[in-house]
């Protein structure tokens, strides 16, 4: 590395090769890059590399659900979650830097470096390591106006000179974004040896062991179900007396548009209200406040409203004193509730031998270890209002008029993963150029490798719920003995507060966590792995000068996979698991059979440099991603895998003795049989299996727990990546991309389903149905039914020919840094930039059919954020360097509401109806001791 440059990777072909003979799109953050823009984790380090992106859940994911069990990201206009330390897979776990130099974002596939992986590409880094000849001492502290709180400690000790090392690294660290409630902590210890016992052979062992604590904040601004109350004139109801209804008794009042009101529940509905410690009681019947809607607004559109955001004219909320308070549109809603505490820990041996002069092998083998418990008490963001005068018993309501916030059915997630690979990799350097064809050109100079890697990944999955095990119904995972929570918000609050005993017992109501849920899930994949690669370099021109390279690689895999099988006790719908005892899933589960698959994959590219400081290059590569073994498809089969390739074509410009580097990238990247979850729409299984109850066809409910559909993409653009150490103390970095994402299949397996199967259901189209999916419709029929279904498979697939409505087709960033060598201000680093992307698609008009069309997008507005760095370095002695820095993010302070999905009014124009909040003006002070 020499400032904001690198110069070699291992991430093009694990071998050690000069950035300018790489064919790959990579693009490395050096260590001196992230400590001037104060990144700590890939997180932060992302938002300055071209097309890529942090992963923050779909338009309709307001609770950011994606970010809980991966480590997720969007490059070229791809998903993916392939993360990787010393080329060791690190699961849901981020890099961070307190035990990392730097990191490489290669995008797009790359068959020989990680041949199982996503399309998209990897981030990856390679963990620090003891060194031999020198004992260092660094101390960090970082804090910010978000009240964020970071130390790290990295001792570097020699124990015996050139011969053994050892390192040791620790993070402790609660950090914080601008929404209260959000949590980041990470405390973790690192340690690594170092050992040479002969000249020509390394033995590095290392381990780590940490937690991983998130709260995450949500995506969208908080749902607003209190204003059509307010707008009603705040009516209120009593069910006995029937003032305020049609008649007395639960549920007469009207839910007409314009009402206000709407009901709290169609079916036994059980509630506990935090802090009363009295039993809950049903509120089926029971009042609510409306929802918002809208009569023109096209049917199928209209459910979307009632996720309509909170603004800056609607969030002030009332008690029925007349007290009056803002909401706070930045609060984390559901505080603690949704709440992720993850173990981990991670070991390796890496033994590294020169056999002879060129020949070296690296034997390595590593286990990385994930365990997680995700408390999912808030599964729908919105504050409501209670206008019931009356609790369900019939005594006085203390919270009639007041706003609250309802959990949904109380879940908790339990997850544990275990990577463990084992590699042999052989690396030989070949010299034929000494023999020459003509005057200086030779036969070549060759580097060969060959690898061969087991990899297993071990998942166990156990699903919970809070249900009444005394309640009416002896299934636990029936609705009507799940337990949801109510928290009325007082004075001034915007969030969830109290966090009472999640078990209860009230005698008629005993509330425990039962695994009542989805079935549980116990899967594995083996891999065997057998990679050959070859790089050759020709006519030499000057010392480590060669004009043309090329490389050639294969990959062959060969993976098998099983995954378990359970079925729920008949006596009362549960599993029988022992929650926190993974052992239990295999004895309760049995083995499916195993799949097996033996994909070939490869990688080639060609590199010309007609003059020294230019060149120019071809890369073609392919890569395999494996099906998850849980899942299905529609009809019930094993999911395909995912395949993926690209081209790239490519010039680098090494000018100014080195001094500024510069890719340009023109690729091509296109991804089949991506797997889309959910088959397109929750309800549409829900249709389907609601009509085959109807008409006593229940052998062909569709019963999987996981059910996906496949996509395909084309995706195309350019990336930009400039470096420049413009002098000895002024450096810079500048990214641009552009990425167009065409969506070419789309649920086609869904939409065959459905073509096949509605004949059918049509016969049957008078039959009411017996449970509906649906209770905005009290009678909803088949007939009714087949018509949603096949709406909602029009508005999936609708998006076919178009781009992604999460995708930003064009970005930009710009860092520079001065550091003023004389004077005064000796020492004293100045710097800025900005961070740019364009618009994004957040929704569609609807044609006269009622289609979406998708030649009339809604957009959102671009994003722009300005920077700033302030920062100090000063010996304080020979041996003791001291280092201050202060870094401003989005200096101008835009923090407006940004659009993030719309719908059509049934005129052609936008109804936004979901928002986020970017994040406002952030100071960030960091301070470290090097000795």
């Amino acid at each position: 590395e020499r400032g904001y440059q690198a110069t070699e990777t291992l991430a093009g072909t694990r071998i050690k090769t000069d950035l300018k003979d790489v064919g790959a799109s990579i693009d490395i953050l050096t260590g001196a890059f992230l400590q001037d823009v104060g990144a700590f984790d890939m997180w932060d380090g992302a938002q300055y590399v071209a097309n890529v992106e942090i992963f923050s859940g779909s338009a309709s994911d307001a609770g950011n659900n994606a970010q809980w069990f991966d480590a997720g990201y969007n490059s070229r206009g791809v998903y993916g979650n392939t993360v990787m330390v010393d080329f060791f897979p690190t699961g849901a776990v981020p890099i961070d830097r307190y035990n990392t130099d730097n990191l490489t974002f290669l995008r797009g596939p790359n068959a020989i470096l990680f041949g199982i992986g996503s399309p998209s590409g990897v981030i990856g880094a390679s963990t620090k390591r003891a060194q031999l000849r020198q004992n260092s001492v660094s101390v960090g502290y970082m804090t910010d106006d978000n009240h964020s709180q970071r130390g790290t400690l990295d001792v570097n000790q020699v124990l015996l000179e050139n011969t053994l090392a050892l390192r040791v690294a620790a993070v402790m660290q609660d950090r914080h974004t601008f929404k209260e409630g959000s949590l980041n902590r990470r405390n973790a210890v690192f340690g690594t040896l170092t050992y040479r016992p002969f000249t020509r052979t390394t033995v590095t062992l290392s381990a780590e062991k940490g937690i991983w604590d998130r709260v995450h904040d949500q995506n969208n601004i908080v749902v607003d179900r209190y204003t059509p109350w307010v707008q009603a004139g705040r009516p209120t109801v009593n069910w006995q007396t029937g003032a305020g209804q049609t008649s007395p008794g639960k549920g007469n009042y009207s839910t007409a548009f314009g009402s206000g009101l709407a009901k709290n529940a169609t079916a036994r509905k059980l509630i506990y209200i935090e802090g009363s410690g009295q039993t809950p009681l049903d509120w089926n019947g029971m009042a609510s406040g409306a929802l918002i809607t809208d009569p023109t607004v096209p049917a199928v559109d209209r459910n979307n409203l009632n996720s309509t955001a909170f603004n800056e004219t609607t969030n002030t909320l009332t008690l029925p004193d007349g007290t009056q308070w803002e909401l706070d549109l930045a609060a984390y809603t559901f505080g603690g509730l949704r709440r992720n505490d993850m173990d981990y820990d991670s070991k390796s041996i890496f033994i590294e031998q020169n056999i002879l002069r060129d020949l070296d092998l690296e034997l390595a083998w590593n286990q990385y270890t994930t365990d997680y418990v995700f408390d999912n008490f808030g599964t729908f963001l919105a504050i409501e209002v209670d206008p019931n005068q009356l609790l369900p018993d019939g005594t006085p309501n203390p919270n009639v008029g007041r706003p609250y916030i309802e959990t949904g059915n109380s879940e908790v997630n339990r997850e544990k993963r275990v990577y463990e690979t084992r590699r042999a990799t052989l690396a030989y350097k070949l010299d034929l150029d000494q023999y020459k064809v003509f005057r200086n050109v030779g036969f070549g100079n060759y580097r060969v490798s060959a690898l061969y890697e087991e990899s297993l990944k071990d998942t166990w999955h156990q699903f919970s719920r809070y249900a009444n095990t005394n309640g009416p119904n002896a299934n636990l995972n029936d609705g009507t003995n799940l337990l949801q929570r109510r928290y009325y918000l007082q004075h001034g609050e915007s969030s969830y507060r109290y966090g009472g005993p999640r078990e209860l017992d009230f005698g008629n109501v005993v509330v425990r966590e039962v695994a009542a849920h989805n079935a549980p899930r116990r899967a594995y994949q083996n891999i065997d792995s057998l990679v050959f690669a070859v790089q050759g370099q020709w006519w030499q021109s000057r010392a480590g000068y060669y004009r043309l390279v090329g490389l050639y690689g294969e990959r062959h895999d060969t993976k098998r996979e099983n995954a378990m099988a359970f079925t729920r006790n008949p006596a009362n719908g549960t599993y029988n698991i022992a929650l926190g005892d993974y052992d239990s899933n295999e004895r309760a589960g049995r083995w499916n059979n195993e799949s097996k698959i033996s994909p070939k994959t490869k990688t080639y590219s060609v590199t010309g440099r007609p003059i020294s400081f230019l060149s120019v290059f071809y890369n073609y590569s392919d890569i395999f991603r494996a099906g998850e073994p849980s899942g299905t498809d529609i009809n019930d089969q094993v999911l395909r895998p995912t395949y993926g390739d690209t081209d790239d074509y490519g010039v680098k410009l090494d000018l100014w003795k080195s001094r500024v580097f510069m890719t340009a990238t023109k690729y091509e990247t296109t991804v089949f049989d991506a797997t889309v979850d959910g088959f397109g729409n929750g309800s549409i299984r829900g249709w389907i299996n609601d009509i085959y109850t109807a008409i006593g066809q229940t052998d062909k409910r569709i019963e999987a727990p996981r059910v996906y559909g496949y996509r395909d993409d084309g995706t195309e653009g350019y990336e930009l990546a400039i470096t420049a150490n413009i002098t000895r103390n002024w450096r810079t970095r500048v990214s641009a991309g552009k990425q167009k994402t065409t969506i070419s299949r789309l649920f086609d397996e869904l939409q065959a389903y459905v073509d096949t199967n509605a004949p059918l259901w049509q016969q049957y189209a008078a039959v009411e149905l017996t449970d509906p999916a649906r209770n905005d419709k009290t009678n909803l029929t088949v007939g009714e039914a087949i018509a949603d279904i096949v709406q909602a498979t029009k508005d999936q697939r609708a998006p076919l020919g178009s781009r992604p409505t999460y995708q930003r087709e064009y970005n930009a960033t710009f860092t520079t840094n001065y550091t003023v060598p004389s004077g005064m201000l000796k020492d004293v680093r100045i710097g800025g930039g900005f961070r740019w992307a364009s618009s994004n698609i957040i929704g569609y008009a609807r044609d006269s059919r009622g289609i979406i069309d998708v030649t009339r997008p809604f957009k959102g507005p671009e994003e722009f954020s300005t920077d700033m760095t302030l920062g100090y370095s000063r010996k304080l002695t020979a041996d003791i360097l001291w280092d201050i820095q202060l870094n401003i993010y989005n200096v101008l302070d835009d923090d407006d509401p940004i659009a993030k999905q719309a719908i059509d009014n049934g005129r052609g124009q936008p109804i936004v109806f979901r928002r986020y909040l970017p994040a406002p003006r952030t100071f960030q002070l960091s301070t470290s001791l090097r000795f």
